[in-house]
């Protein structure tokens, strides 16, 4: 009776198209959900002898087994809020200096590829309202702890992969920079794009020094162009609200190659000596380009 009773309720879910009974095991049912093309074999031997253990209710379990179901089989339909999740930039400072409300613990706190000065957190964007996610197991995405909501924000952070993330490279003063833009909010995060690292590659395709100054900037000059980096060199001394940080990252030029925090860099001559960029890695290794 109990491979029937389950299938009625799985079967009566959006969810799943529809169950059938498992060809080799009369306690097994194979179901398929809508949309995914996905199926799934369920043993319910397990649920059985929950469901004859002293002072069960058998209702209770077999609900609770459905619900585990569901989510295990189409998690985002279930919790759709999940999809809403994106990693948000800010400077580290600030982010201790949050009012008591807007304090999020530790474990919230994830860090971004080579901008020590800077910290990411997720935040549930729902078109209408950004939200602040202060509980790892906040109901609304039925997700265990932080570890497990920081992972789905960096998976869902894919404005360059899906071709939102435009880059703009300017020819007059002072914007000789190239200039990743989303939409004025994420552009710093567009660093948690697993795929940022090919798209930049694509489109630059050498050293650069990258920077987010401020939330709305993503900033990349080649080594190769010294106007770019003197125009940079002057945005990062530039203080405007909402700032992040002036460090810079040095990227390889390779697809695959990490965002490197820099520890300083500078730019040397002029009109009488060649110009000449050096860049001193935290790690110890130094870039030297001229001009």
């Amino acid at each position: 009776m109990l491979r029937p009773l389950v299938q009625d309720v799985l079967e009566g879910s959006a969810l799943i198209s529809h169950c059938d009974p498992a060809s080799d095991d009369p306690m097994g049912l194979v179901c398929h959900f809508v949309g995914v093309g996905q199926s799934m074999d369920l043993a319910l031997a397990p649920l059985l002898d929950r469901v004859q253990a002293p002072d069960a209710d058998p209702k209770a379990e077999i609900l609770s087994f459905a619900n585990a179901v569901l989510i295990a089989g189409d998690p985002d339909r279930v919790y759709p809020q999940r999809t809403n999740l994106r990693p948000l930039v800010r400077a580290a400072a600030d982010v201790a200096r949050a009012r008591e409300e807007e304090r999020l613990p530790d474990a919230a706190l994830f860090p971004v590829p080579g901008f020590p000065a800077a910290v990411a957190f997720a935040v549930r964007d729902d078109a209408t309202a950004v939200h602040l996610v202060l509980r790892g197991d906040d109901p609304v995405l039925g997700l265990t702890d932080f570890d497990a909501v920081k992972s789905r924000a960096r998976i869902n952070a894919r404005w360059a992969t899906t071709g939102q993330a435009k880059l703009r490279c300017g020819k007059d003063d002072p914007e000789r920079y190239c200039r990743v833009e989303v939409d004025g909010f994420y552009e710093p995060s567009v660093v948690f794009d697993p795929g940022f690292g090919d798209w930049l590659a694509l489109r630059v395709g050498e050293p650069s020094l990258l920077a987010i100054p401020s939330r709305d900037e993503l900033l990349v000059a080649r080594l190769s162009d010294p106007n770019a980096l003197l125009d940079l060199e002057k945005r990062l001394k530039q203080r405007r609200p909402y700032t992040i940080t002036h460090e810079v990252a040095y990227w390889a030029g390779a697809g695959h190659a990490p965002l490197e925090p820099v520890e300083r860099w500078a730019l040397r001559g002029g009109m009488l000596l060649p110009m000449r960029v050096t860049v001193r890695l935290v790690n110890g290794t130094v870039i030297s380009t001229g001009f």
